[in-house]
């Protein structure tokens, strides 16, 4: 069991700890994001004014931290963080294109729903507030990206959601560091370290590539809050108050970056709580704290109630498309875990942060197995569900396998490892199909809508060149790809031109009329509706015979632009 070391302790991170310093850092600003989207949401303060309010309550309380001190029990350090920019640079080479280079998924290529999310955000930052039931920390996040750079929409959300990546990478890379820091064997080390890997990969990579392709940019932005809430419980030793603080906080920016697994975290926190309930000691020192302990576990469990009953809906929801997957094996993977968890608890090897994450699997495990039980059908959301609890399970995966290495008796140890080990293979069987579109991102497949480009910067410099010369404003892009005419349209300056597809849908919505002072631009039919025709037949006609209406115009030009050095692209202009 862990003691208290409370806030007053010494401050060993000043020195060679640049990677607790990057993700102490990383989560001031994701709550500084968090309270900002809380602050518009529930006040409908003018953005600017939400997110200065909020990193001004984050430095505040970054300078209490700081004064009271904070005690890492870890030595991340420079090395894991050399190690974690490693592993994210792999994650990049492992995407590369044969046309666009190795960062073709920052910002050039993704799917449909990053649509959603762009016109979503306008809403959120000029006129509703509560756009999006309040999952708007990445909007707040991709908007000062912008306000302070100047970069266009597609770059802030592709560095708003690798950031992200990045940051469950330096935490999976900070737990290997911990784990081999106690084992002397090699063999040992070689093996934590493959099976931390293959980890990483099949629960994490594998899904984020097919995820942020199709655009789930918000789903994918829960990997930075829960991610860094593991770090902090693992790595940070502060007392009662300021555990109780971190887990409200961490509960919030996951309120408000999406809250598919708030009422599993939620209802996780309320058995680590209990946890430490039942094991802390019984001695007088200690007594005051068991009733403030379980006053906490109520509130939590009475939150994940309260998020379970306003999930409900979603069980019926089929908004959106996914890709089938293996729900069976992702339903049952969390069951070792459970069993394998069990064992370190009664060996007294479960410290507040591990207890936290195989919690989060044992309840997404049980929801999932009740949701099959119940016979409730398999829709969007369902599939979404598992990725999360997995990710932070294979971010722990290194620490936990490391307590396994450390148990006394080599019946536990080996149970409890190939338990583990069971659960990462039933992940890779759950994911399996989406290693088919990993294999299409890695060789340059464009016959796919998925990996159709957000922004293509030699469009928008023709489109900006033409209204130069021709002393016009941007009356709008239109293209059958709805995500991409969105992003055009953001990066031209143009939101009024996104009523051609209102969130997303050609079933409402007209075009923006050319003027006499305006141009407007799309792709050439052909070439657009061959593209999304494979996904999306019926929504590609409609298209087809709109854009055509608009191309028998008078006045329109067609120009060929070379947009990489083996493909061109057709867009027609109209400027009346």
């Amino acid at each position: 069991m862990e003691t208290s070391h409370g806030l007053g302790a010494v401050r060993p991170f000043l020195k060679n700890e640049a990677g607790n310093l990057l993700l102490l850092a990383c989560s001031g600003v994701w709550l500084a994001v968090s309270l900002a989207a809380a602050l518009r949401h529930h006040l409908a303060l003018a953005p600017d004014v939400a997110t200065a309010t909020a990193f001004m309550l984050t430095a505040l309380l970054a300078a209490l931290t700081w004064l009271r001190g904070l005690q890492f029990e870890a030595h991340f350090g420079s090395r894991a963080l050399a190690f974690a920019a490693l592993l994210f640079a792999i994650v990049l080479l492992s995407q590369w294109h044969r046309d666009w280079g190795p960062f073709v998924s920052t910002g050039r290529f993704a799917g449909g729903d990053a649509g959603n999310h762009i016109v979503l955000r306008d809403h959120f930052l000029n006129g509703k507030p509560s756009a999006y039931n309040g999952f708007t920390a990445l909007y707040v996040s991709t908007w000062l990206l912008e306000y302070t750079t100047g970069m266009p929409p597609a770059s802030s959300f592709a560095i708003a959601l690798y950031a992200g990546l990045f940051i469950h990478v330096a935490v999976f890379a900070s737990f290997l560091a911990s784990g081999l820091s106690s084992i002397r064997s090699f063999s040992l080390r070689a093996a934590l370290i493959a099976a931390s890997v293959s980890a990483l990969c099949v629960l994490t990579l594998v899904p984020f590539a097919y995820y942020q392709a199709e655009g789930f940019y918000a789903h994918l932005a829960t990997l930075a809050p829960a991610s860094l809430s593991l770090w902090f419980f693992c790595h940070c030793r502060v007392g009662l108050l300021g555990r109780c603080l971190a887990a409200g906080l961490a509960a919030v920016a996951l309120r408000f970056t999406y809250g598919l697994n708030l009422a599993d975290f939620l209802a996780a926190l309320a058995l680590t709580f209990a946890h430490v309930v039942i094991m802390e000691p019984k001695d007088g020192a200690q007594t005051w704290t068991r009733p403030f302990h379980t006053g906490v576990t109520l509130i939590a469990l009475l939150g994940a109630l309260a998020a379970y009953k306003a999930l409900w809906p979603v069980a019926f929801d089929a908004g959106g498309g996914i890709r089938w997957t293996n729900m069976g094996p992702l339903d049952l993977a969390f069951l070792p875990l459970s069993l394998a968890s069990f064992v370190l608890l009664a060996k007294g090897r479960m410290d507040f942060g591990l207890t936290l994450a195989c919690s989060l699997g044992m309840v997404t495990g049980v929801v999932l197995l009740l949701h099959a039980a119940a016979g409730l059908p398999h829709l969007f959301y369902y599939f979404k569900y598992p990725f999360t609890p997995l990710a932070i399970v294979a971010g722990a995966s290194p620490l936990f396998l490391a307590r396994c290495l450390k148990l006394e008796s080599l019946a536990w140890r080996t149970t409890s490892i190939t338990l583990f080990l069971l659960v990462i293979g039933l992940g890779a069987w759950g994911y399996a199909p989406y290693l088919e579109f990993w294999t299409h991102r890695f060789t340059g497949d464009r016959s796919k809508r998925a990996i159709d480009r957000l922004v293509e910067p030699a469009i928008v410099a023709h489109i900006v060149a033409t209204l130069e010369k021709q002393g016009r404003r941007f009356g709008g892009y239109y293209d059958p790809i709805w995500a991409y005419s969105h992003f055009m349209n953001s990066s031209l300056g143009n939101v009024e031109a996104r009523r051609f597809a209102h969130l997303g849908h050609f079933r409402s919505g007209s075009y923006v009329t050319p003027t006499e002072s305006t141009c407007s631009f799309w792709r050439d039919l052909g070439e657009a509706n061959t593209l999304y025709a494979e996904t999306d037949a019926v929504l590609a006609a409609s298209v087809s015979a709109r854009l055509s209406r608009l191309q028998t115009e008078a006045g329109v030009t067609c120009s060929s632009i070379r947009v990489s050095d083996s493909s061109f692209e057709t867009l027609c202009t109209l400027c009346p």
